[in-house]
């Protein structure tokens, strides 16, 4: 991930993490949020800071709603939920956390949000060995 100031934050990668990562591009770029993951590896945090919970603590609230919905959004490819039980299941994490954020899902939303990331994880796993994928959210980041 580039930073701002032009750093790049790389990082090795469970063999679980690819999914969730490309889950949360979906989600942040849906949502527009400029302070989820991407968004705060963008302004200078790194992977690893962004794994101590101490520094989770002190986040902006996106980067609680990011890491729920990714959830969600991944609980939705698993089958593990319904497309009509998704906002549901982020609503009760919110409410768990005592997060206040407005969910703007549509069925329409909820469905093209699924198809951008199977169409991710498609792409990534047509990739070959040391091959890579370029993504970028058009979210205009805080430069403070």
């Amino acid at each position: 991930c580039e930073q701002k100031d032009g750093r790049v934050e790389m990082a090795d990668i469970g063999p679980g993490l690819p999914a969730h990562d490309l889950a949360h591009f979906v989600v942040e770029r849906e949502l527009e949020l400029k302070h989820g993951f991407y968004g705060n590896i963008y302004n200078g945090l790194t992977v690893k800071q962004l794994s101590q919970k101490e520094i989770n603590h002190s986040l902006n609230i996106e980067a609680g709603v990011a890491e729920i919905t990714t959830r969600a959004l991944q609980s939705l490819h698993t089958g593990a939920c319904t497309p009509d039980q998704f906002v549901q299941l982020i609503e009760e994490e919110f409410n768990k956390f005592s997060i206040a954020y407005p969910l703007p899902f549509t069925r329409e939303r909820i469905s093209q949000m699924q198809t951008d990331y199977q169409n991710l994880i498609d792409q990534w796993n047509r990739l070959g060995e040391g091959e890579s994928m370029i993504m970028r959210l058009d979210i205009k980041y805080n430069r403070n």
